[in-house]
């Protein structure tokens, strides 16, 4: 089954075949689009390096983007495509949730997560909570 991704640009679409619960991104996605479908991305087996995003700099959430699991995963923290490392997939969803339970709950708008994903990966830590004084 391939279902077309209504707001991708340049048709990307997330294909599920055979016996596979997950989806197998087809063309190249945005960041943003990798993020939106985080929960998409299986976990891996726990023993192979897990599935981890690299996208192309600078980082925002319209760079292309990429996820390479086990053996794709390079040796260093650049791809052949010139992809750079950004955050392995669990840490992803931690700094959504975290960026979530600190403001109260909020649910992110696409955008929000992604911009909390690149956060975490720019500078090892969560989003913090910009308050007005």
């Amino acid at each position: 089954m391939v279902l077309q991704h209504a707001d991708a640009p340049g048709g990307v679409a997330w294909q599920w075949s055979g016996r596979s619960e997950r989806p197998t991104i087809i063309g190249v996605p945005s960041l943003l689009e990798v993020i939106t479908h985080l929960h998409d991305i299986s976990a891996g087996d726990g023993i192979s390096p897990g599935p981890t995003i690299y996208a192309r700099l600078p980082w925002t959430p319209q760079s292309d983007a990429v996820v390479l699991r086990g053996d794709e995963v390079p040796d260093g923290v650049v791809t052949e495509s010139g992809h750079q490392y950004l955050l392995e997939v669990d840490l992803a969803i931690e700094a959504v949730e975290v960026w979530s339970a600190w403001r109260d709950g909020a649910t992110p708008t696409p955008e929000e997560a992604t911009l909390a994903v690149i956060h975490y990966g720019e500078n090892d830590a969560y989003q913090p909570v910009d308050r007005e004084l």
